[in-house]
């Protein structure tokens, strides 16, 4: 077809190709390398892995930071095979890629829940990517649990666990799919399927088709779900960062899991009981969450601490000294890494030590919040509310 629109041109060999890419790859290479070494401060880290069809096991390790004119930046820096997943092997092979990259200063690593990961982690930390201060606050925040992946083990392992009405009405769809006569009837009436279709109840085998309260059940868990589903398109973008609109969202879910326990729908409310506890296991407690979660709200002068404070207050409305456990934990953790950048700091630039920061909530009374996504809106809102009140 080329040769037919233009004739002269010459189509490139295979070879060439393949030579060409490879010497472009190189020459970015050399000007990530340039970047890293000079102009980037620090970088964040996402692995994933898994095996082919041929059995082959692979890795990929992406960069993520942010350049000169403060935007987002994403580079995968390798895409290799590994002999194996094993938490050791994963943690070396990182290791090699940073030091050939050149790559000494690292905050965060985003990992899914597999028990491997956490030997790599503890791998990277033991040698402090290649560099004494390469971890940020001396590895306390490097591991990053990946909240999309506990999300939907939040969601998805509960929802197999129960035998809900859903599993039957996935077995509807099917049996209208599977021809276009049948697909031709649902259109014109899903109620009179049964009637005009002589196989419909044979499908569902002792089971049975879906019930009306099946079908108000699962209307119910649409809803409810669609929180999830907004988190997760929010998480899962790979065109911005989001990191800051993570404490957001889920304090906003883990609320919406409370009212909805109380569902006068036994069905519906045990299942929101189960997510709940699965919730927590990952996000009740504070030795669980990662605290840059809370950091990136309180830097923010849209939020700041007492915007924290007000979702903890409202979270755990009925247990308050788990807020101000959390509160307490939170304060000493900011004066920590204050401490930390201030000691890396010195080293560097040998400077009078300055004075000690103090985190102090009172100076937050009048904080202005304004809402970046519609999940929390509402939050944001009564947050403002509360501010009000409390200067009257």
């Amino acid at each position: 077809m080329l040769r037919t629109l233009l004739p002269q041109f010459i189509i490139p060999s295979r070879r060439t190709v393949a030579r060409d890419s490879f010497q472009l790859f190189m020459e970015e290479k050399v000007r990530s390398k340039a970047f890293f070494k000079s102009d980037c401060n620090r970088v964040a880290l996402t692995i994933d892995y898994w095996t082919s069809i041929q059995n082959l096991n692979y890795l990929t390790l992406t960069t993520h930071f942010f350049d000169n004119d403060w935007s987002y930046q994403k580079r995968i820096i390798s895409f290799t095979v590994i002999p194996n997943h094993r938490g050791d092997t994963v943690g070396k092979k990182i290791e090699e890629v940073l030091k050939d990259w050149g790559i000494q200063n690292v905050s965060t690593i985003i990992v899914d829940n597999a028990s491997s990961n956490d030997v790599a982690v503890a791998f990277l930390k033991k040698k402090k990517i290649n560099n004494t201060d390469g971890l940020m606050g001396d590895g306390e925040h490097f591991h990053m649990r990946c909240v999309v992946h506990i999300l939907n083990l939040v969601v998805t392992d509960r929802l197999k666990e129960k035998k809900l009405a859903i599993s039957s009405i996935r077995n509807v769809v099917r049996f209208v799919k599977s021809s276009p006569q049948r697909a031709a009837k649902f259109r014109e009436s899903f109620g009179k399927l049964e009637v005009e279709e002589s196989s419909y109840k044979d499908f569902f085998g002792e089971a049975g088709p879906p019930t009306s309260s099946d079908w108000d059940t699962a209307r119910a868990f649409a809803t409810f779900l669609k929180l999830f589903y907004e988190a997760t398109r929010l998480f899962s973008s790979s065109q911005h960062e989001s990191i800051h609109a993570t404490f957001h969202q889920l304090s906003t879910i883990y609320c919406e899991l409370q009212n909805a326990s109380l569902n006068l729908n036994t069905l519906f409310a045990s299942v929101v009981e189960d997510m709940l506890a699965k919730y927590d296991k990952y996000w009740g407690s504070i030795i669980n969450i990662n605290k840059l979660l809370y950091f990136d709200v309180i830097f923010d002068p849209r939020y700041k601490l007492k915007y924290v404070e007000w979702c903890f207050q409202d979270m755990y409305a009925t247990k308050s000294e788990v807020a101000i456990e959390l509160i307490t934990l939170i304060k000493e953790d900011l004066s920590k890494m204050y401490k930390w950048y201030k000691k890396v700091h010195d080293k560097k630039h040998n400077s009078p030590q300055p004075t000690p920061m103090v985190v102090d909530s009172d100076s937050y009374d009048e904080t202005s919040v304004a809402v970046a996504h519609n999940s929390h809106m509402a939050r944001a809102q009564a947050f403002e509310d509360h501010l009000k009140e409390r200067l009257h």
